[in-house]
């Protein structure tokens, strides 16, 4: 009997939630959905494909017995390991390591570590989520929510105001109504945000109060950054480009070689050819010789007609 999905708001592990030991959780059937080829474009889309998209994880997490996903508790988890992504992405950035990332490198354990802990998963989701722009997407059509529905790894944030003085009491609560909470709005400004403290609870918020000075000094490092990601993303283009040349050039000396052997083949099996006609000259004369020999003509007449071929 199909189970129903379960309305209880308690948080489940994503990677601990398989119905039998050997049978995949489900983080294990949300990566192998992203390691797919197309199935993330068709998300990335939004509107009908991204709601078809979170119903087939849904039927593929109940192909494993998984009943208890929602399909806003999907979508909120796609969109953690976005930003778990892009936190990665801002390590590497940093450090100037995005290529050799790419090329699979050696890089320092400690930049590994942080990277793996920004996106444990990142090996996973790179190859496909590099192939995309999220500067394009509203937060709401990639980020997580910030409701605790369905996934473990989303925390409900909260902000505590500090202590106001009595006579201000009023005017802070009005600016604090007058606030809400957003997300960044492009990739680049995602990925210039302070690193959080662990264990320590933040919000990204924004208000139209904000002065046009603050906004124009958000911009400068935003467009830093982006040029930090230009120069990166170049260099491993001409990288990749020097490696194909260098490829090409040993195809095309190797294709000379090739063609050098067959005509030095070409010519010992012409020689070849010319030495076994030659033999086989021989060897008629010397039959033809024999049998006039035979029939008691003289050596000299035999000479005369069938001279023996120079050696």
């Amino acid at each position: 009997m199909k189970q129903k999905r379960s309305s209880n708001k308690r948080n489940i592990p994503w990677d601990a939630d398989n119905s039998t030991p050997d049978g995949l959780s489900s983080l294990g059937v949300l990566l192998r959905w992203f390691s797919t080829p197309g199935n993330y474009a068709n998300y990335h889309q939004g509107g009908q494909n991204k709601a078809d998209a979170v119903q087939f994880i849904l039927a593929a997490m109940e192909e494993h017995g998984i009943y208890h996903r929602t399909a806003r508790g999907v979508a909120q988890k796609v969109g953690a390991i976005v930003q778990q992504y892009l936190a990665a992405l801002k390590v590497m950035v940093d450090k100037d390591l995005l290529s050799a990332y790419v090329d699979q490198e050696d890089i320092d354990e400690r930049v590994e570590a942080k990277i793996q802990q920004r996106c444990p998963h990142y090996r996973i989701v790179a190859p496909v989520l590099s192939q995309f722009n999220f500067c394009s997407k509203t937060p709401k059509d990639w980020t997580a929510s910030n409701g605790s529905e369905d996934s473990d790894d989303v925390e409900q944030r909260t902000r505590t105001g500090a202590s106001k003085r009595k006579g201000k009491a009023k005017s802070s609560a009005g600016l604090r109504s007058s606030k809400r909470r957003c997300s960044p709005h492009v990739e680049e400004q995602l990925l210039y945000n302070a690193e959080p403290d662990e264990g320590q609870d933040t919000v990204v918020e924004c208000t139209d109060l904000v002065p046009r000075e603050e906004q124009r000094a958000v911009d400068v490092p935003s467009l830093e950054h982006r040029r930090q990601t230009e120069e990166c993303e170049l260099q491993y283009v001409r990288k990749m480009t020097h490696r194909l040349l260098v490829h090409e050039r040993e195809m095309q000396e190797c294709e000379l070689k090739l063609e050098q052997y067959r005509v030095e083949v070409g010519m010992q099996q012409a020689e070849l050819e010319k030495r076994r006609s030659e033999m086989g000259f021989k060897v008629d004369t010397v039959l033809s010789r024999q049998t006039l020999k035979d029939r008691r003509v003289s050596k000299a007449e035999i000479d005369h007609i069938l001279p023996l071929p120079e050696p």
